[in-house]
């Protein structure tokens, strides 16, 4: 986990926002982040909710942020496997149907425009148990 960029590392605002997504059973919940100079997904399960996940894109033209790998942050077990970039690269996200069911699709393309990482997730599995 990141010491520094991590809502985490404000247990107050982080509890806040968990309880108000299971309190009002907001469906459909993941987070966009960037400005981290490397790019990923971040799986994390809530007790009482559904996977919530982070996509972090970035850099397209900023530095890379290589120092991870001297750090516990490079082996994060909430890490979606292979979704790491850790070199100049855009992400494109879409959102497709597929038998009424919607998918996310992300995609990190590297300066050669080479897919690089991908991920992909139903609608389905953000979402509340009834």
């Amino acid at each position: 986990m990141n010491k520094y960029e991590c809502i985490r590392n404000y247990p107050c605002e982080y509890n806040e926002l968990m309880n108000f997504i299971k309190e009002y059973k907001i469906n459909g919940m993941l987070f966009l982040t960037g400005d981290r100079h490397i790019s990923e997904v971040i799986k994390t399960e809530p007790k009482g909710g559904y996977p919530l996940y982070d996509i972090t894109s970035s850099p397209i033209t900023s530095g890379v942020y290589t120092k991870i790998k001297d750090g516990p942050e490079f082996t994060n077990p909430a890490r979606v496997a292979n979704t790491l970039v850790m070199e100049n690269n855009f992400t494109l996200i879409s959102v497709n149907s597929r038998d009424k069911e919607r998918i996310l699709k992300m995609q990190c393309y590297n300066k050669a425009g080479q897919v690089v990482a991908e991920f992909s997730i139903e609608a389905s599995e953000l979402k509340f148990s009834k």
